[in-house]
């Protein structure tokens, strides 16, 4: 859940976040996401087939689109879940490249067994060399999935090695 913030402080582009359809039904909350964010409801394949068509004009109007690769918060004691396609099949289409952010020790400043919880200390985000798309078909889905969460994992497990 810090991600989004972490993300919003380190960037320096004109962005949108994808968000799921439920957090429009918080209150106060959801009328800022209706407004700022890209949502999608994620159990109507029709509905993410316009929340893909939405980011992808965002991607072609020259305005970002945050996605959490995972698809949900990990609550697990992996450092990674895997990745959903829909993030890099977009890219692919749009032929943009892939901005790798890695955000280190969130987990310990809200962790997912205690969401209420804020524990004071640093949280480091790191942006890597972005991943060129160009001439990239559907079929390299994987293998580009596969690259941006080996990129991750590098400085992730790096980060519990030499904390």
């Amino acid at each position: 859940m810090l991600d989004i913030p972490a993300f919003a402080l380190s960037c320096n582009n004109t962005f949108r976040f994808l968000a799921k359809k439920e957090l429009t039904k918080i209150p106060g909350l959801g009328w800022i996401i209706e407004r700022l964010y890209i949502s999608v409801n994620r159990k109507d394949q029709q509905e993410r087939a316009k929340s893909m068509a939405k980011m992808k004009k965002s991607l072609t109007d020259g305005i970002s689109v945050f996605i959490c690769p995972e698809g949900t918060r990990n609550t697990s004691t992996k450092p990674l879940l895997p990745f959903k396609d829909g993030a890099f099949r977009l890219a692919i289409e749009a032929q943009v490249p892939i901005a790798v952010l890695t955000v280190i020790d969130s987990d310990k400043r809200l962790s997912p067994l205690h969401p209420l919880a804020l524990f004071p200390g640093p949280m480091t985000c790191i942006w890597h060399e972005p991943i060129s798309t160009s001439g990239m078909t559907m079929n390299d889905v994987s293998a580009l999935k596969s690259k941006a969460a080996e990129i991750m994992l590098l400085h992730l497990n790096e980060n519990r090695l030499n904390p």
